[in-house]
């Protein structure tokens, strides 16, 4: 807001307060109303409009102000307050003492000693003493409430709710630490860091999927171990993401179609007409080419038929098209443009039909809006269609459609009845209510799950047959750092989640005592143990691998740190014989699924690898530098002993890499080696224990790593660019893409990437580059400056 808006806003508010206190309460509400534009959100005025009605006696209708102004600041005590006195006023008190007591939870200062008098004097006129209110905290983006604000009005008194408009993921850390029940409307990035919080697994989270988001890798992202209730408008909506999931949300999913506030809309009982009606956004999806053959056709019929929209593009080919086929079909007189509409209940008061023409819609509410007001519905037969109306109501052709308009079988009571029954907005709160209800008797997220559950979870979550009974082979070696997790390494090996009695490699990296003492006491034998190595110090879990691979006399090894797993299919095919297949190839062999084993929670989302079976380093590489993601790819890889141990003395990750070590050990491995085949088996499954301190883990997401990170892409370019894999604007578009992502999880400044990207393309001296990361963004390399940073100049 600028300052001539700010001081006219003012001055606004000292009129009203100088109208309200002479009594003079219709020029005041004259004056809001004109200035509407202005300040329909300023909190102070909402309420000063709410109390102008309370004045005057009418009471529903400031209660009803007060309510929607909670939509614009929920934090803003005198709503609470003012609400609190028109249910004093209306004898309510046992919700007056609910709001008084929501007031007190957002005032200040010398207010609260007023706020706290009226609480108790209600609490008096009660009989049961006050109970602890479920908070629910509803997650949006602005401008993504449309569907929300009704939901939230109905359940604000039974429930303290709150409306959070996100512009900044901290407001989400805020409502979590406040919310009991966190609510994340849309399946968007929202709640993709909602479900990663640390208090994710404290709260009860819900996320409600509209129509779009089941077509994002969204889906893909979010931990939906944590999410405890998914709402879903529509079935096939449902279908679509649970089937993407691999059944991974069934049970935890309820299909609650969208509802419609019938008071809100005029009903008349019409007849047949010419006015056609169409609502919403025009793009591809909606198909305007069909809504111009339709009236084009009704045209033919009579002349006297009109398409009205109200609406507008989305997207200039489309507008263009449009309006080119309007002059070719001699359509102007024909079409006419409303636009958007404010009040579309008196916009549609004088149309007849409303068609839609949408190829995929959720459960959309502008069909509803017409319908309860007696308007024919002429429906595309989009997929999930079926679900929600009658067959009488869809067409699948055009002729059909404008069959549909020129039937005399007309019955608006039918249309309204068929909303009522099905999709009005008190059975939408009331099931929503019943969902609320059935959270509370939900266990709770940190039950510990034993070996049963685990495998029973992980073989209904990949629809396979995996167990611990490990098949051995004298061809691999197990080689696994562990850094103070011992008792964690210890009770792995007891269950034999560590391949059973494959060979194995311990590095003892510098631990606690009492951790080095229990590594000590392992039986060797039992556990298939070659040899245990100790060091002084903590090296690091790059470099103490590498000292475990020298120790490796197979002819495969693979990593497997001391809190992951690896479970093997059982099958005819022995791991023996796979390994046997490769042994002489320039091969990656890879495992097809790594599982997210979220702590104490058992198994959750994963990676299904299989797109890249038979494909090239090459691939991977200018995939991993233009999403930023490697998909675990290292964990679970086997790979041939001699090769690395040769690979590894020449680009072991360097300490910066600590969080980010295999991005870069698969970056140059593919980026020195571009043709080696990727092979992905389902022979075995790869399950990574995801918990609070993990490097991986959003809570240690702090800066440095993501700097550092953000230099891995760095390598990751050099090897596309040496290899002619990628063009340098295609490489600054995915570093760009990397950063703005990093900016909306984690608050990731993009000056980094920029500043990177500036040196690369400006050829700058690496010793001021490297200076500048020192200096500005707290970040030492040390002696150990990764070369390709160096020579990636000389490649542009």
């Amino acid at each position: 807001m600028n300052e001539n808006i700010e001081s006219k806003v003012e001055r606004i508010k000292k009129l009203l307060n100088e109208l309200v206190e002479k009594g003079e309460l219709d020029y005041a509400l004259e004056v809001i109303n004109k200035c509407e534009n202005v300040i329909k959100n300023d909190a102070e005025i909402i309420s000063i409009k709410g109390i102008i009605y309370y004045a005057k006696n009418e009471i529903e209708k400031a209660e009803e102000v007060f309510k929607k102004g909670l939509l614009v600041d929920s934090t803003y005590a005198d709503f609470y307050y003012n609400l609190g006195c028109v249910y004093e006023l209306k004898e309510e008190y046992e919700k007056a003492a609910k709001f008084f007591a929501r007031s007190l939870e957002f005032a200040t200062g010398e207010e609260t000693i007023e706020i706290g008098k009226k609480l108790n004097n209600i609490l008096c006129k009660i009989s049961t003493p006050l109970k602890d209110e479920t908070k629910i905290a509803f997650f949006v983006k602005p401008g993504l409430d449309s569907f929300l604000n009704d939901i939230i009005l109905g359940l604000m008194d039974e429930y303290f709710v709150r409306k959070i408009t996100v512009t900044d993921f901290k407001q989400i850390d805020e409502g979590m630490q406040w919310a009991d029940i966190c609510w994340f409307e849309w399946c968007d990035d929202l709640v993709i860091y909602g479900s990663r919080h640390e208090l994710a697994r404290e709260k009860k989270l819900v996320c409600r999927i509209h129509r779009y988001e089941a077509f994002t890798n969204y889906i893909f992202q979010v931990e939906w171990e944590n999410i405890d209730k998914v709402i879903f408008v529509a079935s096939h909506i449902f279908d679509i993401v649970n089937s993407k999931l691999s059944g991974n949300i069934e049970n935890k999913s309820i299909i609650i179609p969208n509802g419609i506030r019938m008071e809100d809309y005029n009903f008349r009982k019409r007849e047949k007409g010419f006015n056609v009606a169409y609502v919403g956004y025009l793009n591809y999806r909606k198909s305007p080419n069909m809504l111009l053959q339709i009236i084009n056709k009704l045209k033919r019929i009579d002349k006297r038929y009109r398409l009205f929209i109200a609406g507008e593009f989305q997207d200039e080919e489309n507008m263009m098209y449009f309006k080119y086929m309007l002059k070719e079909m001699s359509l102007e007189e024909h079409v006419i443009f409303d636009g958007w509409q404010k009040d579309i209940n008196a916009w549609l008061e004088d149309k007849d039909y409303l068609v839609s023409c949408s190829i995929s819609e959720g459960h959309p509410v502008g069909i509803m809006e017409a319908m309860v007001k007696g308007i024919k519905p002429v429906i595309h037969n989009f997929v999930g269609a079926r679900d929600i109306y009658p067959e009488k109501y869809l067409w699948n052709t055009i002729d059909e459609a404008v069959d549909m308009i020129l039937d005399r079988n007309y019955d608006s009571i039918e249309y309204r009845e068929f909303i009522s029954n099905n999709y009005s907005l008190k059975k939408e709160i009331d099931e929503i209510k019943k969902a609320i209800v059935n959270l509370g008797g939900l266990p709770k997220k940190n039950r510990k799950m034993n070996v049963i559950d685990l495998i029973h979870k992980v073989n209904s979550l990949v629809r396979d047959n995996y167990s611990v009974n490990n098949e051995f082979t004298e061809l691999l070696t197990i080689v696994t750092p562990t850094y103070n997790r011992s008792n964690i390494l210890k009770e792995d090996l007891e269950n034999n989640l560590k391949m059973g009695k494959i060979k194995k490699i311990i590095v003892e990296n510098g631990s606690e005592p009492n951790h080095v003492a229990v590594v000590k006491s392992f039986d060797l034998d039992k556990y298939g143990i070659q040899k245990i190595i100790y060091l002084n110090k903590n090296i690091g879990p790059n470099e103490g691998f590498k000292i475990g691979l020298d120790q490796v006399e197979t002819e495969f090894f693979t990593s497997l740190p001391d809190d992951d797993i690896i479970l093997v299919k059982n099958s005819s095919k022995k791991l023996d014989e796979l390994l046997r297949e490769i042994r002489d190839e320039n091969v990656f062999l890879c495992c097809r699924y790594v599982v997210k084993l979220m702590e104490d929670k058992g198994p959750t989302a994963f990676y299904d690898r299989s797109k890249y079976n038979n494909l090239y380093g090459k691939d991977f590489l200018t995939n991993m530098l233009k999403t930023g993601e490697i998909e675990m790819f290292g964990n679970g890889a086997i790979l041939h002993t001699y090769e690395m141990k040769h690979f590894l003395e020449n680009y072991l990750p360097e300490p910066i890499f600590y969080a980010c070590g295999d991005y870069v050990f698969l970056a140059r491995l593919f980026g020195h080696k571009p043709e080696k085949k990727i092979i992905i088996t389902d022979k075995y499954i790869y399950l990574q224990r995801y918990g609070k301190y993990n490097t991986s883990s959003l809570y240690t997401m702090k800066e440095q790593k993501l700097y550092s990170h953000l230099i891995s892409m760095l390598i990751a370019s050099y090897y596309c660019l040496k290899n002619s894999l990628l063009s340098k604007d295609e490489i600054v578009d995915s570093l760009l893409k990397r950063a703005q992502l990093l900016k909306n999880l984690y608050g990731l400044e993009i000056g980094f990437t920029n500043m990177m990207v500036n040196y690369i393309f400006e050829k700058k001296n690496v010793e001021q580059f490297i200076e500048i990361i020192k200096d500005i963004y707290n970040l030492d390399m040390g002696e150990n400056i990764p070369p390709e940073i160096i020579e990636i100049v000389n490649c542009i």
